[in-house]
């Protein structure tokens, strides 16, 4: 059994005004052999608003209310587990030769909760060359290619929910990123095991960033520079 036969559905959150990063995304899936919109992977439209409402800035609140959106479709849809992707993932290459160890290692942890297959952690434990997968406790960022098991998304969907409704930094976890919102969670529901994969199967591409736009990608034309050296800098892996 490889990654398709163990997840039913992928969702790659995209927003509608980035069609740069679904042209990347389109373009790194069929070099493995996957397809988008209709296949494995399905395009989910990412959530654009206007306003922050509590969080650091709106690029923030849309991207937490997209990774609520999608835990609230697959909830909905009654999937066993669901595989979440932003759309400046970068897989590697051997991904896909490696998906049925993956899938070995995750149906012996049938318990798991989270398995983040593209990470970065703040307190990187040691690397067991014995399992593809290990357990992690710690801090964990950039939620770009992770996955969630199914009876995992209700209390997930409530906390993100009950986020939504209290103010910045109540101690309970206000509005935030959706990185320290799933690390809260995890903190505060103990019994739900997390799995990383090592070594790390998926790191975020080079692009203009929707939650920090940098001084140089508000320019045109020093836009355009900025965007190409992004491309060379993916390209050799700089």
């Amino acid at each position: 059994m490889d990654i398709t036969e163990y997840f039913p559905k992928a969702y790659a959150i995209n927003l509608t005004s980035r069609p740069d990063r679904r042209r990347e995304m389109d373009r790194m899936l069929q070099r493995m052999g996957l397809s988008a919109d209709g296949g494995w992977v399905e395009y989910f439209p990412g959530v654009k608003v206007n306003s922050a409402d509590g969080f650091r800035n709106a690029g923030v609140r849309g991207c937490f209310l997209s990774h609520l959106g999608v835990y609230k479709k697959a909830l909905d849809e009654g999937l066993p587990n669901v595989l979440v992707m932003e759309d400046d993932l970068e897989i590697e290459p051997d991904f896909m030769e490696k998906s049925a160890t993956l899938v070995e290692a995750l149906r012996r942890h049938e318990n798991w909760g989270f398995a983040y297959f593209g990470h970065i952690l703040e307190d990187d434990p040691r690397h067991d060359p014995a399992s593809p997968l290990r357990v992690a406790t710690g801090t964990i960022m950039m939620g770009h290619f992770y996955a969630i098991n199914g009876p995992v998304l209700p209390r997930l969907v409530r906390f993100f929910e009950d986020v939504l409704k209290r103010p910045p930094g109540h101690p309970d976890g206000g509005p935030m990123f959706n990185d320290g919102a799933c690390n809260m969670f995890r903190a505060r529901n103990p019994d739900v095991l997390t799995l990383v994969a090592q070594p790390n199967l998926g790191r975020q591409r080079g692009s203009r960033s929707d939650l920090s736009t940098q001084w140089f990608d508000k320019i045109p034309g020093v836009r355009e520079l900025a965007e190409t050296a992004r491309s060379l800098r993916r390209h050799y892996r700089i």
